[in-house]
């Protein structure tokens, strides 16, 4: 969740170069199926609300219909995918995100996320396996272009004794293995 939150902040943080208002709230809400029968808005039940709201210049119709499709930006950098990968997070847990706008009255993202999900588990990360001390029988290979580079081992007193092998571009090293 704190890739979505820091999606949301920095996109309003970009909205308001001069400076603005960003307010980030949080709820619990209980929402019911409707009467008739037809399904609340997902998820329904006990939920966690977060509301990112900023006081930006608002986001058009037009735009706003776009907001989460891949690569759709309005930016000048970056690759549209902030608000595409937010939505997909949020929907892995079984939520839904919304967006609130109006031109000259700012934005709020609304994230609704169930209270009790079963919530994907993270995957069991591997650990990085410690590196042995070198013990004489490695050689450190150098590729690199300019001589007034720091030399091999300048940075590691353990590599100064190893022998070394120093060659300027990446087919040599790869020849030198």
């Amino acid at each position: 969740m704190q890739r979505v939150i820091m999606n949301l902040v920095l996109n309003a943080r970009d909205v308001m170069p001069e400076g603005g208002t960003l307010a980030i709230t949080t709820g619990n809400d209980d929402t019911k199926p409707l009467a008739n029968g037809k399904p609340a808005p997902v998820p329904s039940g006990p939920c966690v609300r977060i509301w990112v709201r900023d006081s930006g210049p608002g986001i058009e119709p037009a735009v706003r219909a776009r907001l989460f499709e891949p690569h759709f930006t309005t930016k000048l950098y970056g690759h549209g995918l902030g608000l595409k990968i937010t939505s997909q997070i949020v929907e892995r847990y079984g939520g839904q995100i919304r967006v609130h706008s109006a031109l000259g009255q700012g934005t709020t993202f609304e994230v609704r996320l169930p209270q009790h999900a079963d919530h994907p588990q993270p995957q069991p990360q591997s650990q990085p396996q410690p590196l042995s001390p070198p013990r004489g029988s490695e050689t450190v290979l150098v590729v690199e272009d300019d001589e007034g580079v720091a030399p091999p081992g300048a940075r590691d007193p353990g590599a100064e004794r190893l022998p070394r092998a120093r060659v300027r571009h990446g087919r040599a090293g790869a020849r030198a293995r």
